[in-house]
């Protein structure tokens, strides 16, 4: 992802995120974008709070 600017590069991760079935793993973030496992928390982490999900629940398969 590097050279995309980090909005695209937010706009790239939602529109994946909104593409699944489950809130995505840290795991499955980082297979998919080829970033860090620290990256990978962050995004999930921000997207969770923007949708209003419970930190402590976001990795726990939740529907979307």
């Amino acid at each position: 992802m590097a050279g995309y600017g980090r909005i695209a590069i937010a706009m790239k991760f939602v529109m994946w995120v909104i593409q699944q079935d489950q809130f995505p793993t840290v795991g499955a973030v980082m297979t998919h974008f080829g970033c860090s496992e620290a990256t990978a928390y962050r995004w999930t982490a921000a997207y969770a709070e923007a949708c209003g999900i419970d930190p402590h629940n976001r990795h726990g398969g939740l529907p979307l």
